[in-house]
């Protein structure tokens, strides 16, 4: 991202891994009305036994955002999509954070499914996401057919 920003010119930027797929065309005419996620949950609301939370919120991360009364917010990192103005504000927060960036990148979980989305959602507001997960069933390339249209990418098995 850091890369991105200061080399590129650019109205997304878009976190893959090396499992997805699109499976639907992401153009110039239809990039403007991705899927925009605009909500959080403060930790008082959060259900703290679930999931990954009970490892992300050990992060400094996290008790920085439980300290400034934040919001949180998980999401598979796949498909994340962020503007331009996101990126900078990440990166900024980042920057002027080092103690919660070394780590981030230093724990041993993934974080990368909660912490861009959580900075994000306090700074900006808001980003996207551009994956089509199904929980129950994580080999969607049997049913691509019946994926959401208003999605682009889906996750392959890891066996393939």
């Amino acid at each position: 991202m850091k890369y991105a920003i200061n080399n590129y010119e650019f109205k997304y930027f878009i976190i893959l891994s090396s499992r997805n797929l699109f499976y639907n065309k992401l153009n110039n005419k239809n990039y403007n009305s991705l899927v925009k996620i605009i909500s959080g949950k403060p930790y008082e609301q959060m259900n703290v036994n679930k999931w990954n939370w009970p490892k992300f919120l050990q992060t400094k991360l996290s008790k920085y955002i439980i300290n400034k009364k934040w919001l949180f917010r998980g999401d598979c990192h796949e498909g994340l999509t962020f503007d331009y103005i996101s990126c900078k504000n990440i990166i900024s927060f980042l920057n002027n954070n080092n103690d919660i960036r070394i780590n981030l990148f230093n724990w041993n979980w993934c974080v990368e499914e909660f912490a861009l989305q959580t900075i994000c959602i306090n700074l900006t507001g808001n980003y996207y996401h551009i994956g089509n997960w199904s929980h129950h069933n994580r080999d969607d390339s049997k049913n691509i057919q019946n994926l959401l249209k208003n999605k682009f990418v889906y996750k392959t098995k890891r066996d393939i």
